[in-house]
């Protein structure tokens, strides 16, 4: 493994927009070395080097071959995400990944075979893993305060927030995806982590385009620019319901743009002894009930805990020991289980129907 104990692991971030920036931020943060930032762009390449370190390059290709790079971290649009990722791999690389982790379950299963035969680390970034709600709402979980946990109501929704319409946020080939690929990845993953990863069997799923084609759409606040005239062939709202094979539920509800009063951004988990309502960055509240009374408990958290450090803290660890860190790390196999969820999402919706999940998907 690459990096021995107390030397610092040395990064290539490849893509210089707003995710490869956190990841540099946080890389430093985490006691990593930036040592090179790659972007086509070179005047976003040559900022971010100039701001938090690494020599600015054009071409990723360029330092996959070079013995002081360990790691790369991908951070470009989805469709990039499998052919780099696996580039690096076969270079010896260890590789963080943005979510989501690939297009579909077909590149998820070509990157964890790469990973397997270079014997290298692959991480996903999955970040609201490693938030102090989280950790917490696992705890209590695991403890058996809540019980058996049989469903679950997942909200990843913005009233108006298209990310760079026009641009490969919005464009199906580049994207795989609108919102469920983009936010609801998130919330989702951290549900089915939540309850254990049960194995799923079916879904049924309806996707909508009923805000990203209207002419006087108002975004409220995005990090991405919006290109006039782009492709806009993904959704902008979805429903999905999910069932796993041990009787349990998940109800998604995912949304760039709805006409809804508040965003929603939470998780909410039902036990048979309490449930547990999940708000990555505002807390927890565990609804339960105590002899005849019914009972609303909010622990008080931690603040100041910075997800994005923690993930890149422990793909560091791993990146040392070659052994999984006591940390809620998502691997290539966790990414492949979501991807698996997702790409059964869209076939639904599709087909208009639900669908079965083939056990091969999982595999």
């Amino acid at each position: 493994m690459a990096g021995k104990k107390g030397k610092a692991i040395r990064v290539a971030v490849i893509g210089a927009g707003s995710i490869g920036l956190s990841h540099a931020k946080a890389i430093v943060a985490s006691g990593g070395q930036l040592a090179f930032v790659v972007d086509v762009n070179k005047a976003a390449a040559e900022k971010m080097a100039a701001d938090h370190g690494g020599q600015p390059v054009a071409d990723y290709r360029q330092v996959l071959d070079r013995d002081d790079v360990d790691a790369v971290t991908v951070a470009l649009p989805n469709f990039l995400h499998a052919p780099v990722s696996i580039a690096a791999l076969k270079a010896g690389k260890h590789v963080f990944c943005e979510k989501p982790m690939a297009m579909n379950v077909a590149e998820c299963k070509q990157i964890n075979a790469a990973a397997r035969k270079a014997r290298r680390v692959f991480q996903v970034g999955l970040h609201h893993r490693h938030m102090i709600e989280t950790a917490a709402a696992k705890e209590l979980i695991d403890a058996g305060r809540c019980g058996k946990l049989y469903h679950a109501q997942v909200n990843a929704i913005r009233r108006r927030g298209v990310p760079g319409r026009g641009g490969w946020f919005t464009t199906r080939s580049k994207a795989g995806g609108g919102p469920m690929a983009d936010i609801g990845v998130h919330m989702l993953d951290l549900t089915c982590y939540l309850m254990g990863h049960p194995k799923p069997v079916a879904v049924s799923a309806q996707t909508f385009q009923k805000m990203i084609h209207r002419d006087d759409y108002t975004c409220t606040g995005m990090w991405a620019s919006p290109v006039p005239g782009g492709p806009t062939d993904v959704e902008d709202a979805i429903t999905a319901l999910i069932r796993f094979e041990n009787g349990a539920t998940a109800d998604l509800q995912c949304a760039w743009a709805l006409n809804t009063v508040t965003n929603k951004w939470q998780t909410e988990v039902f036990g048979d002894q309490a449930g547990i309502l999940v708000k990555p960055g505002d807390g927890i509240v565990v609804a339960g009930q105590e002899g005849s009374r019914l009972v609303d408990t909010t622990p008080l958290l931690p603040k100041g805990v910075s997800p994005f450090n923690n993930q890149f803290a422990a793909f560091f660890e791993f990146c040392r020991t070659g052994k999984q860190p006591r940390r809620p790390s998502a691997s290539g196999a966790d990414g492949q289980y979501i991807q698996t969820l997702i790409d059964a999402i869209y076939e639904s919706a599709a087909a208009g129907r639900e669908v079965r999940i083939k056990p091969s998907s999982l595999a």
